[in-house]
């Protein structure tokens, strides 16, 4: 039990929202819980500039749903979006969402029904199938582990290099070149021109 403050918001990192304990009546009396406030909006900044801006862009937590009692369960994103009203002029802002649409899956009664959700896995918990990425950072499946992990090894462990290079001005910084049975890509270059045309010139290469 988490002692808590009326109207109190705190962020839980693992469903990546903030929940607020909030009252609901109920019979008359009311009755307080912990409910989805928002989510959580990340802050990137810029380089080394101290300016940051938000992503209004996020993805949704997945969660087992039971329409009614004895009903079928199914595993689904949880939105916690404020509908609109016909009646109302202006409708409920809404930001960006990410999910993957994995295609047909069986619910409880092994009923198919689409599914779209913002990890790998299925109600079980196990690995969909053909499926290895979750819209998380972390995790096996996580955005870092599948996307970024081998690339940000390199990059700490990168290995700068020098040649001369007869002509500077044919190298270009999206071509992966084979010198000396290994491969390397451009970091930078210098370009000298004189009467007689381009000059050799020292130039720097990352080993890949």
């Amino acid at each position: 039990m988490i002692d808590a403050t009326i109207n109190e918001i705190r962020l839980v990192t693992s469903y990546g929202q903030y929940f607020q304990y909030a009252g609901e009546e109920v019979d008359g009396f009311t009755e307080y819980s912990w409910k989805v406030f928002s989510n959580d909006l990340q802050d990137f900044i810029l380089g080394d500039k101290p300016e940051e801006y938000t992503a209004m862009a996020s993805t949704l937590p997945m969660i087992h749903y039971q329409r009614s009692m004895g009903g079928p369960i199914i595993r689904c994103p949880q939105a916690a979006q404020l509908s609109s009203s016909i009646i109302r002029s202006e409708p409920k802002p809404c930001s960006l969402r990410f999910l993957f649409y994995r295609g047909m899956v069986a619910d409880s009664t092994g009923t198919p029904y689409p599914y779209g959700s913002s990890d790998a896995f299925d109600s079980n918990g196990e690995l969909l199938p053909g499926a290895s990425l979750s819209l998380k950072w972390q995790g096996e499946t996580g955005l870092y582990n599948q996307l970024w992990k081998d690339y940000l090894t390199w990059w700490k462990k990168r290995k700068v290099v020098t040649w001369t290079i007869t002509d500077p001005s044919l190298l270009d910084f999206f071509t992966v070149y084979e010198i000396d049975n290994n491969h390397y890509i451009l970091k930078n270059r210098s370009i000298s021109l004189q009467y007689e045309g381009v000059q050799p010139g020292e130039c720097e290469f990352y080993l890949v």
